[in-house]
């Protein structure tokens, strides 16, 4: 849907509304006949949801941030596993949920993988729960980064300390390949909270990628100037990561899940300004990936939003609704710049329409 809305508009205006209604118009449909790629996209889409409406997982338990990933010929979904949903389970946020899928809508359950078992695991960093899980994957090796959470009742550290933690594997399919490699990151730039806290050490929702040649990981953390995404950087997979610091700030909420999109040298950073009070889901453009970053701008629906290049080429998000996850194609509106990011179906989007007013 394309929303057009004007400021006030007299009667006097409407022959002026008329024609940018309709220039807009033309600009949508102009350029002839579709390419015979994007008819076999679009195509291939309306096959998709004609057998499946709504692409995602919903399993008989809750789901919360997860990362959808590729190997060998199949989509596979690691998420926080919730279990029947009240934090009094037993299970809950002590596993990771586990499934594949040969299409984005009919999953395989493989099982709860990475168990926290903390009366086993008395002095790791991961003993109390585990968080949204980020894969990377390089050289035939799966990194999973994610959060462990450890509960610390001795001062200095006093509370549930957050911790991004690794697990790999070079066989993903194999839900028991999975091996723990420890901890490997906790902030340490000037001003944080870590490890000083006495009842929150926020450090999580770990997102990597490589960019010329180094990792960057952005984390979600706190520090004297708020709640912050940080930055951190190495040479390598398993670090040692250098913690740069705050990329950006929110002095009011805490910036969770942050995700990075690439798109014609522009970058744009999604994350979940979150209570109190929070936006909801955001995003925000740079002409980096460390920023500076523009206003943010609400993008819906759902939260901790990921994205990933289907088999077909075709750009997805994958994103969580009522503990569920969601699936969807996301498309770019390119009358505007910078572009903005939409997703058909489900999200409306806007133009503006400059109008003279009275």
């Amino acid at each position: 849907m394309i929303q057009f809305f004007s400021r006030k508009v007299g009667r006097s205006d409407r022959p002026v509304v008329a024609l940018l209604l309709a220039l807009g118009l033309a600009l949508v449909c102009w350029g002839g006949a579709p390419a015979p790629a994007r008819v076999e996209a679009a195509a291939g889409l309306q096959d998709l949801l004609a057998a499946c409406p709504l692409p995602g997982w919903h399993p008989d338990y809750g789901v919360k941030e997860g990362n959808v990933f590729l190997h060998d010929g199949l989509y596979y979904y690691v998420s926080t596993y919730l279990a029947q949903g009240s934090s009094e389970d037993p299970n809950y946020e002590k596993w990771f949920a586990y499934a594949s899928s040969p299409n984005l809508c009919s999953w395989t359950d493989l099982g709860l993988i990475l168990p926290v078992s903390a009366p086993d695991r008395p002095d790791e960093w991961d003993n109390w729960r585990i968080w949204t899980p980020h894969v990377y994957q390089e050289d035939g090796t799966y990194y999973m980064y994610y959060t462990g959470v450890r509960e610390e009742t001795e001062a200095p550290v006093m509370g549930m300390v957050q911790s991004i933690m690794l697990a790999t594997s070079t066989d993903p399919a194999d839900p028991a390949s999975w091996q723990r490699q420890g901890m490997i990151f906790q902030p340490s730039h000037p001003g944080s909270y870590y490890p000083g806290c006495t009842y929150w050490c926020d450090c999580r929702d770990p997102h990597v990628f490589k960019e010329d040649g180094a990792y960057y990981m952005y984390y979600s953390g706190g520090d004297d100037v708020g709640g912050i995404v940080g930055l951190a950087t190495a040479a390598s997979p398993y670090g040692p990561w250098i913690d740069l610091g705050a990329m950006t700030t929110s002095e009011i909420s805490m910036p969770e899940n942050a995700a990075l999109v690439e798109r014609n040298g522009l970058y744009y950073l999604f994350y979940n300004d979150s209570h109190p009070p929070g936006l909801g889901e955001v995003y925000r453009i740079g002409g980096s990936s460390a920023g500076p970053w523009s206003q943010p701008s609400l993008f819906s629906p759902g939260w901790a939003h990921e994205f990933f290049v289907g088999y077909d080429g075709q750009q997805y998000v994958a994103y969580v609704t009522s503990y569920e996850l969601e699936i969807r194609r996301l498309s770019w509106i390119d009358l505007v710049f910078p572009p903005q990011p939409w997703i058909p179906g489900v999200q409306a989007y806007t133009l503006w329409l400059p109008v003279v007013g009275r």
